[in-house]
């Protein structure tokens, strides 16, 4: 399954709008066919009269997932989705300080060139990472930073990369992932990598402390 995309900000808004959780799960309740405030089954009204039993072209199905039209029923997530509904989000007052999660982060690397573009990326006061050797089980890679709300997996590819056939698995690795949806970006050991971080502003923010 693709990952949920959307403009910077979003996964933000997410977690600071404390009813944005149960707007998004309306909608998707109404999408299924389902009364967001009580849960009524519209189905079977829908499409024309023709009705929607567990899944139709007007809800879970489409042309893209067709090899999975018989797992598909919206009846399982109702419940899910009601719940949801009802809900709010609120903050962890427990979140790291930025100084904690840069210590966390360097202790996850695997290589000094990982720490050195680590401490660019602080001493230029850039967003955070908000992982480190995140393993993407379904796309057989694991990315050297990861940023979740810009699904944005970064590598930092040292010499061993410059070998042909390992620039080769990189290729094929990058196309995977943004077949799926992701942003792949690479610092190459010998790429201006400041400039690379000012290409990409919704990823990494604008530098500062320059």
């Amino acid at each position: 399954m693709k990952p949920l995309r959307g403009g910077a900000g979003v996964l933000r808004q997410v977690v600071t709008d404390p009813n944005a959780v149960s707007k998004i799960a309306r909608v998707a309740l109404e999408l299924c066919h389902y009364n967001p405030d009580t849960g009524e089954d519209l189905g079977p009204n829908v499409r024309n009269g023709e009705g929607c039993e567990a899944a139709c072209y007007d809800c879970l199905l489409d042309y893209g997932n067709q090899r999975d039209h018989r797992e598909l029923d919206r009846s399982l997530i109702k419940d899910v989705l009601l719940s949801l509904s009802k809900s709010q989000v609120s903050m962890n007052a427990g979140v790291l300080s930025r100084e904690s999660h840069v210590s966390k982060l360097y202790e996850m690397c695997d290589s000094k060139l990982e720490k050195k573009w680590l401490k660019l990326v602080e001493e230029r006061n850039h967003r955070l990472p908000d992982d480190a050797q995140k393993l993407l089980s379904d796309y057989f890679t694991k990315p050297d930073f990861f940023y979740a709300e810009s699904f944005a997996a970064i590598y930092v590819d040292g010499p061993p990369h410059d070998d042909p056939h390992q620039k080769t698995k990189d290729e094929e690795i990058t196309a995977r992932l943004k077949d799926a949806g992701f942003q792949v970006i690479r610092f190459h050991h010998q790429a201006d990598w400041p400039s690379i971080l000012d290409d990409y502003p919704s990823v990494f923010g604008t530098a500062s402390n320059l």
